[in-house]
């Protein structure tokens, strides 16, 4: 019995290998998605019926110039294995990248990171912040796109504050954008 659990725990192992080495994720230097994946966890569960592998921290993803750093995370695959999501939760998860043709990193951080590679676009929920350079935005929810640089942040026009925003809480839909000053001639 004992030997039977080994078997399927190394050929579990030798699943995730697989998967990693053949998974392309489009953030980052245009280079990256060349790059094998490399995900370094306490734990892990492969569950390929759900399309899922969740892993437990803490938990660092490396993909060339891209890492991301999380108590734990989730990784939605399709049938061909090819990533359709990956979740990232911790306080906070964070995410760095470099893009092409820019000369500073962007690092990004939440409680809940959502990246879905197919639209280039990240999600952050709760103490979201992006940060490139001088540019730093922050809010409680923060949309970025990847290939355009567009950032929307806090609620959607129009959504109206609950009673319970009102007073003490007032304020936390905010958007706190702080840009650099420009560089001396």
């Amino acid at each position: 019995m004992h030997h039977l659990k080994n078997h399927l725990k190394n050929k579990r192992i030798l699943l995730l290998f697989i998967t990693i080495g053949h998974v392309t994720v489009g953030f980052g230097l245009s280079s990256d998605r060349y790059k094998r994946m490399t995900i370094t966890a306490k734990s892990v569960e492969i569950n390929d019926e759900r399309g899922l592998s969740k892993y437990g921290g803490p938990v660092i993803i490396v993909q060339g110039s891209m890492r991301i750093t999380a108590q734990t995370v989730i990784v939605y695959h399709n049938k061909q294995r090819k990533i359709t999501r990956i979740m990232a939760y911790g306080r906070p998860a964070r995410y760095k990248v470099r893009p092409d043709k820019e000369p500073y990193d962007l690092r990004s951080s939440a409680n809940r990171l959502e990246y879905y590679p197919s639209r280039n676009q990240m999600r952050m929920y709760g103490n979201a912040r992006v940060k490139q350079g001088p540019r730093d935005f922050r809010s409680n929810k923060i949309k970025y796109n990847l290939l355009t640089n567009h950032v929307t942040a806090g609620s959607s026009q129009g959504k109206k504050q609950s009673k319970k925003g009102k007073g003490k809480g007032q304020g936390k839909e905010r958007v706190n954008i702080i840009i650099g000053p420009s560089k001396k001639k």
